[in-house]
């Protein structure tokens, strides 16, 4: 037997459980849940204990509209739940996060130029000069060594004159 349960399902921020305990409009969507679908019929009539009643949650899907489904016959049932879905929440603290990508340095030397503020990564290779220009290039300045981490700002450029190629990587900051 198969009967729609709608209306009164908590909206979805309400969350089921506060401190341990069953929320209280949780707390009366079952009450009533449970007054519909186990409670007594007829005027006060009431008949010997039966099986204790089992129910378990069955799917849980979102929907345009919320509903409960329940399934089985007494003393075990499925409950399938569907639930509105909610407004999108706020980005999350590693939302905005770029990955870093890969630079393929050209003919040495090669000059790289940020295209935005971060940093670049070179390891490996053959660098026998790394310069610094913060003025496109019209004044190069010696870094003082060959590998490590650069942070740059837009525009900034590193010139790497090379034997070999080295791994170059840029991830913005």
């Amino acid at each position: 037997m198969t009967d729609n349960l709608k209306g009164n399902i908590p909206p979805p921020q309400v969350p089921l459980m506060v401190n341990n305990r069953i929320h209280e409009a949780w707390w009366r969507f079952f009450t009533g849940l449970f007054d519909r679908t186990g409670g007594t019929q007829g005027e006060g009539l009431v008949g010997p204990p039966g099986p204790a009643n089992v129910l378990s949650i069955g799917s849980v899907t979102s929907g345009d509209a919320p509903a409960v489904s329940i399934h089985g016959t007494s003393p075990s049932q499925v409950l399938d739940f569907v639930l509105e879905t909610g407004p999108q929440g706020p980005p999350g603290p590693d939302s905005n996060v770029t990955p870093a990508v890969p630079v393929t340095p050209g003919a040495s030397p090669y000059v790289y130029t940020a295209a935005s503020r971060g940093v670049v990564f070179i390891s490996g290779g053959g660098i026998s000069m790394l310069e610094f220009s913060r003025n496109s290039g019209v004044t190069w300045y010696p870094t003082g060594t060959f590998y490590g981490c650069f942070f740059l700002a837009t525009g900034d450029q590193l010139r790497m004159t090379y034997v070999s190629a080295p791994n170059v990587v840029f991830a913005t900051n």
